[in-house]
This record gives C-alpha cells, structure tokens and sequence, in this order.
C-alpha cells in the first residue's frame, strides 16, 4: 500500500491536534438487481467490485440554497487489508454583495464578489465488515453523505453495459443511543422501522421479521407503531420480538428507525438517518496521512470486537 497523499499546508489541516475527532458509521450494501441480463452476474467479491464501481473525480450536486458539488478524491487502496482509503469533499460558489471602485467613471459601483468555500475530510471502507467510516467534518451532513456515495455507486453500476446490482449506503444505528431515548421519554407516540433484505444473508437475531421477508419475497418492510394514548405513549417496545429484529438489522445496516416522543414537555423526533452511529478518537494528528491511519485502527480493530454502540 502507498502512503495516503493529502496535500499539507503550513496551516495544516482542519482537524489538526484536535482533542477529539468524531467517526461516522455507515454499511455499504448491494443487492442483485430483480432483472439481470442472462449475459451479466453480480461479481462475487465485494471489494473487487466496489473498487471497480465507486468513482473517483466524478461530481454529484446537493441542496437547492445550499448547492454544493461533492466529489472523492486521493483514492488508495490495499489489497492485502481490503481497505478502500480517500477523502470526500465538496465546493460551493458563493455570492457576495459588495462595492467597487471604478476607476473610468471615478465613482463607487455595486459589485459581486466571488467566493468558493470548501470542506473535505477522509474516509475508509472496510471490504469484510463493509464499513465505511468517516472523520466527520463540521459542515457534513450525515444523511448527505450517504446519498452522494449512493448516488455515486448506483449512477457508474447503471452505466455498465451489463449492471447487476443496486448499491445502498445506510447509516449504522448506535443501539444504546436508542433504547436511552426510548427508556427516557415521557411518551414514545410513534416508531417506523424500514427494514431491506439482508446481504448476502440474514442472521438469527433478525427473526422473525428476516424469515417474514424470506417468506413473502420481500425486498423492503415498513411497520408503524402509534400510541393509542398520546399520553401514555407506546409501552413494551423492547419486549416485542418483532421490534427486537428490527432494531437488531437496523443496529447492522440493513434499516432505520424514526420515532416520536415527548421528553422535559417538548417533542424529540429520533431519525437514524442523522443520527448515525458515532465514535469519538482522539486526539486527532496533525496530518493527512496520520488521521487516516488513525481512522485504519478503529475500522480493523472493528473486526476483532464488533459492536453496536
């Protein structure tokens, strides 16, 4: 493997020798597409083909307002670990109001200045867990960057001349986060769990509802629960089953959760989608190629001692 780049700076990077950095966890998953051409069949390595799919220098657009143009960069991979390692960022022109001098008329004019701001930050996939892992930077979104690797990897599998898979990016719910929010409210008034099918296989803690999905040959599974009684709110969530497996494939990648509840008089939504699983390392190096190797240790030791907090 070749040393991580990353273009250095006197300045040095935004998250040099910070105390504390904070990881953001995410499954790369993929699923056979429903109707595949007889001359095409999903590749059986999932790093091989994830390297071969996920593109480096292509551009994706977010927001309306807010519009900003991602793209991933400074691409390495090792082959003997099964680690794809880069950095994710984006650019965003910016328009400002200001004044002029013009000399030719020797009067001040209204003018526009333009500005771009930008923002990166680096990122592992692991290709036996199927993680991928990102330093947070302040900007990032979480939900945005799991849409623009999804967009990224769907939009270069589709412009194959034989595609056979549909990619999904999906946060990793921390376990605990949620049962605390479910133990400390006044009144859990609503859960949705979405569920997809498992890849490339369910596991025993997923019943019943990965047998239902296996039976019903069901891509996808969406269940509500809604209080009866907004004032007594749902009860016994943890002690049902069904609501059990979900929270245990939400806990692996495979769905996520959205609730409602009151807490201290006020309505707290939970949406795993923006609440991804999270791990604080620190203190955070000072280069490019040190905080990579940082986030290396947390993706691998995530091998030996997996968990879902």
């Amino acid at each position: 493997m070749t040393q991580p780049r990353g273009d250095e700076t006197e300045v040095g990077p935004w998250f040099a020798n910070r105390e504390l950095g904070t990881l953001l966890f995410y499954r790369v998953n993929r699923r056979a597409l429903s109707q595949v051409s007889l001359f095409a069949e999903q590749p059986a390595d999932f790093f091989d083909h994830l390297v071969s799919v996920l593109p480096f220098g292509v551009p994706v657009d977010t927001g309306r307002r807010n519009r900003r143009r991602w793209r991933l960069g400074n691409e390495e991979v090792d082959e003997t670990r099964r680690l794809l390692i880069g950095q994710i960022g984006y650019e965003r022109p910016d328009e400002r109001p200001t004044d002029r001098y013009d000399e030719e008329s020797k009067a001040w004019v209204d003018a526009i200045d333009l500005t771009e701001s930008t923002a990166r930050a680096p990122f592992v996939i692991d290709g036996i867990t199927r993680n991928l892992v990102v330093l947070r930077h302040p900007t990032f979104s979480e939900n945005t960057l799991a849409d623009v690797f999804t967009t990224l990897l769907n939009r270069e599998e589709q412009g194959r001349e034989f595609p056979t898979t549909e990619w999904d990016v999906e946060p990793i719910l921390n376990e605990i986060e949620f049962l605390t929010w479910l133990r400390t409210a006044e009144a859990v008034h609503e859960v949705r769990f979405n569920a997809k099918l498992p890849n490339p296989e369910g596991k025993s803690e997923f019943e019943p509802v990965w047998s239902r999905m296996q039976a019903r040959k069901a891509k996808a599974l969406r269940e509500i629960l809604e209080a009866s009684d907004p004032d007594r709110g749902l009860v016994g969530i943890e002690d049902d089953p069904i609501a059990r497996a979900y929270i245990a494939m939400a806990a692996e990648g495979f769905a996520y959760v959205t609730g409602k509840r009151k807490y201290e008089g006020r309505d707290d939504p939970y949406d795993q989608r923006r609440q991804v699983l999270k791990r604080r390392i620190g203190p955070l190096a000072s280069t490019w190629a040190s905080v990579i190797l940082q986030i290396i240790e947390v993706v691998l030791g995530a091998r030996e001692r997996p968990d879902r907090r």
